[in-house]
């Protein structure tokens, strides 16, 4: 263990992944377009029984839908998906998500696809835009009277998206992706969004490009049939008469004309909907899950009696250790060892961690990682998030003394201020940050039984 923790290490190798310019991937997917046309053509995905994008629609909105459809359905299966994914999303726990946090379950979700890898970073960036806007038509459909949430200064349940509006969310994320694939055709007179882009529509833009949207799926759009319907449309849509349109305006004339046609995906934007149920699960009292805890282990042993494990070839919790820290310990050590399958384990880890695709993870990043991981284990419901809890301060130890192993030149990183290699967990470094996190876990459990003179952490510790 002294060798592992004194880091001198050899980094893990890592392949690079062919860089491709965005007007390049922009080419491709046009000229994939043209040659096979939309992928909607080919198999067909409607979204709640509302929303189908049309033929004009990107491949990229066409695997985004894909991707996002399954968890807005109305059946058994979709349900335990979505109580899946929400799980994942609502990293605090408190049933309620935030837009950073939805954003995230976006990333995670993209990145768990088998989409090409080289893709997934620019679809998440693609669309990034319309999830503001899906999250504020979601989270106002539960009503609520209006009380602060516990913990929080002045937020109600209004100001974030709750599992009950967890389905018409991911409804309104294909649709409101739908329509800003619609808005960046135009804006910058091309598919996608590049450099020409400002996130508004001049007039010329609009008369130019007008009919490249017809078919993209929304009655608004498709019923401007000629060069004088679409000057009377910008009119209209120009809500505020500043003679550019602002995506929220777009949005907004798009979802007042599916709403005045009477159109399922109407019925959906309109708002007027019956929120998910959610089943509540039983709140156990911290003293009483310590007390569990101890009764257990004093019951059967520690669970690494059972079962001893390992972590690469270094460190075994002792008897005395607590159950959580067995539980963590066994979820990270896979993550840690010099096999073929340790090797993949980690390369889809670090793929989900590395939210900006730019090959280094924050300590952000990786909490984010370890929570993902935690959420997706076998372990009970209600122990998840306090297990995420239990050991967090330790997390930044560990990051400390992976993030120097590789050596560095000093290199300002690319669209840094200052930042260097060696301020963040590189792949190189992420088999050994697997493992510190392991060890400083176990240093911690440690400590954290002898402050406050218990087991784990209460209120008693400082």
């Amino acid at each position: 263990m002294g060798t592992l923790l004194s880091g001198d290490l050899k980094p893990t190798a890592v392949e690079k992944t062919k860089n491709t310019s965005s007007k390049a991937k922009k080419k491709n997917r046009r000229d994939s377009n043209e040659t096979n046309g939309s992928s909607i053509q080919e198999s067909p995905v409607i979204v709640s029984e509302a929303y189908q994008p049309g033929p004009s629609s990107s491949s990229d909105l066409i695997d985004f839908v894909r991707l996002f459809q399954p968890y807005a359905e109305k059946s058994k299966d979709a349900t335990a998906l979505r109580k899946k994914g929400f799980l994942s999303a609502d990293m605090n726990g408190n049933g309620e998500c935030s837009l950073a946090e939805l954003e995230n379950y976006i990333m995670t979700t993209i990145m768990g696809s088998k989409i090409e890898k080289d893709r997934k970073k620019n679809l998440f960036k693609a669309f990034r835009p319309s999830y503001i806007r899906a999250y504020n038509a979601a989270k106002s459909i539960k009503s609520n009277d209006g009380t602060v949430l516990s913990g929080a200064k002045n937020a109600t349940e209004d100001d974030f998206v709750s599992f009950g509006e967890f389905r018409v969310f991911n409804a309104y994320l294909c649709i409101y992706a739908g329509m800003f694939d619609a808005f960046s055709r135009i804006d910058g007179m091309g598919e996608g969004r590049n450099e020409g882009d400002d996130l508004r529509i001049d007039l010329d833009e609009w008369m130019g490009c007008y009919k490249q949207v017809k078919d993209h799926g929304f009655v608004g759009l498709a019923n401007v049939s000629n060069d004088d319907e679409a000057k009377a449309t910008f009119q209209v849509i120009d809500d505020n008469g500043g003679g550019k349109l602002h995506l929220v305006e777009w949005c907004e004339f798009i979802k007042k004309a599916e709403i005045e046609a009477k159109t399922k995906m109407g019925t959906l934007l309109s708002g007027d909907l019956k929120p998910t149920a959610v089943e509540k699960t039983k709140n156990t009292s911290s003293k009483a899950k310590k007390k569990n805890r101890r009764d257990s282990n004093e019951t059967n042993g520690s669970s690494i009696q059972e079962s001893p494990v390992i972590v690469s070839e270094a460190y075994q919790p002792g008897p005395s250790s607590s159950s959580d820290l067995i539980d963590f310990v066994r979820l990270f050590q896979p993550y840690a060892e010099k096999s073929k399958d340790a090797t993949a384990l980690r390369k889809k880890g670090f793929l989900s961690a590395d939210m900006n695709g730019n090959g280094e993870c924050s300590l952000a990043e990786l909490e984010n990682y370890i929570m993902t991981t935690i959420m997706g284990s076998k372990i009970e419901k209600d122990r998840k998030k306090n297990l995420f809890k239990a050991f967090r301060p330790s997390y930044i130890r560990a990051y400390n003394a992976a993030k120097s192993i590789k050596s560095n030149d000093g290199t300002v990183l690319s669209g840094a201020k200052n930042a260097t290699e060696d301020d963040f967990v590189s792949f190189g470094e992420f088999r050994v940050f697997n493992a510190y996190l392991c060890i400083y876990a176990g240093m911690f459990d440690a400590f954290a039984r002898i402050d406050g003179m218990g087991e784990g952490r209460d209120e008693d510790d400082d």
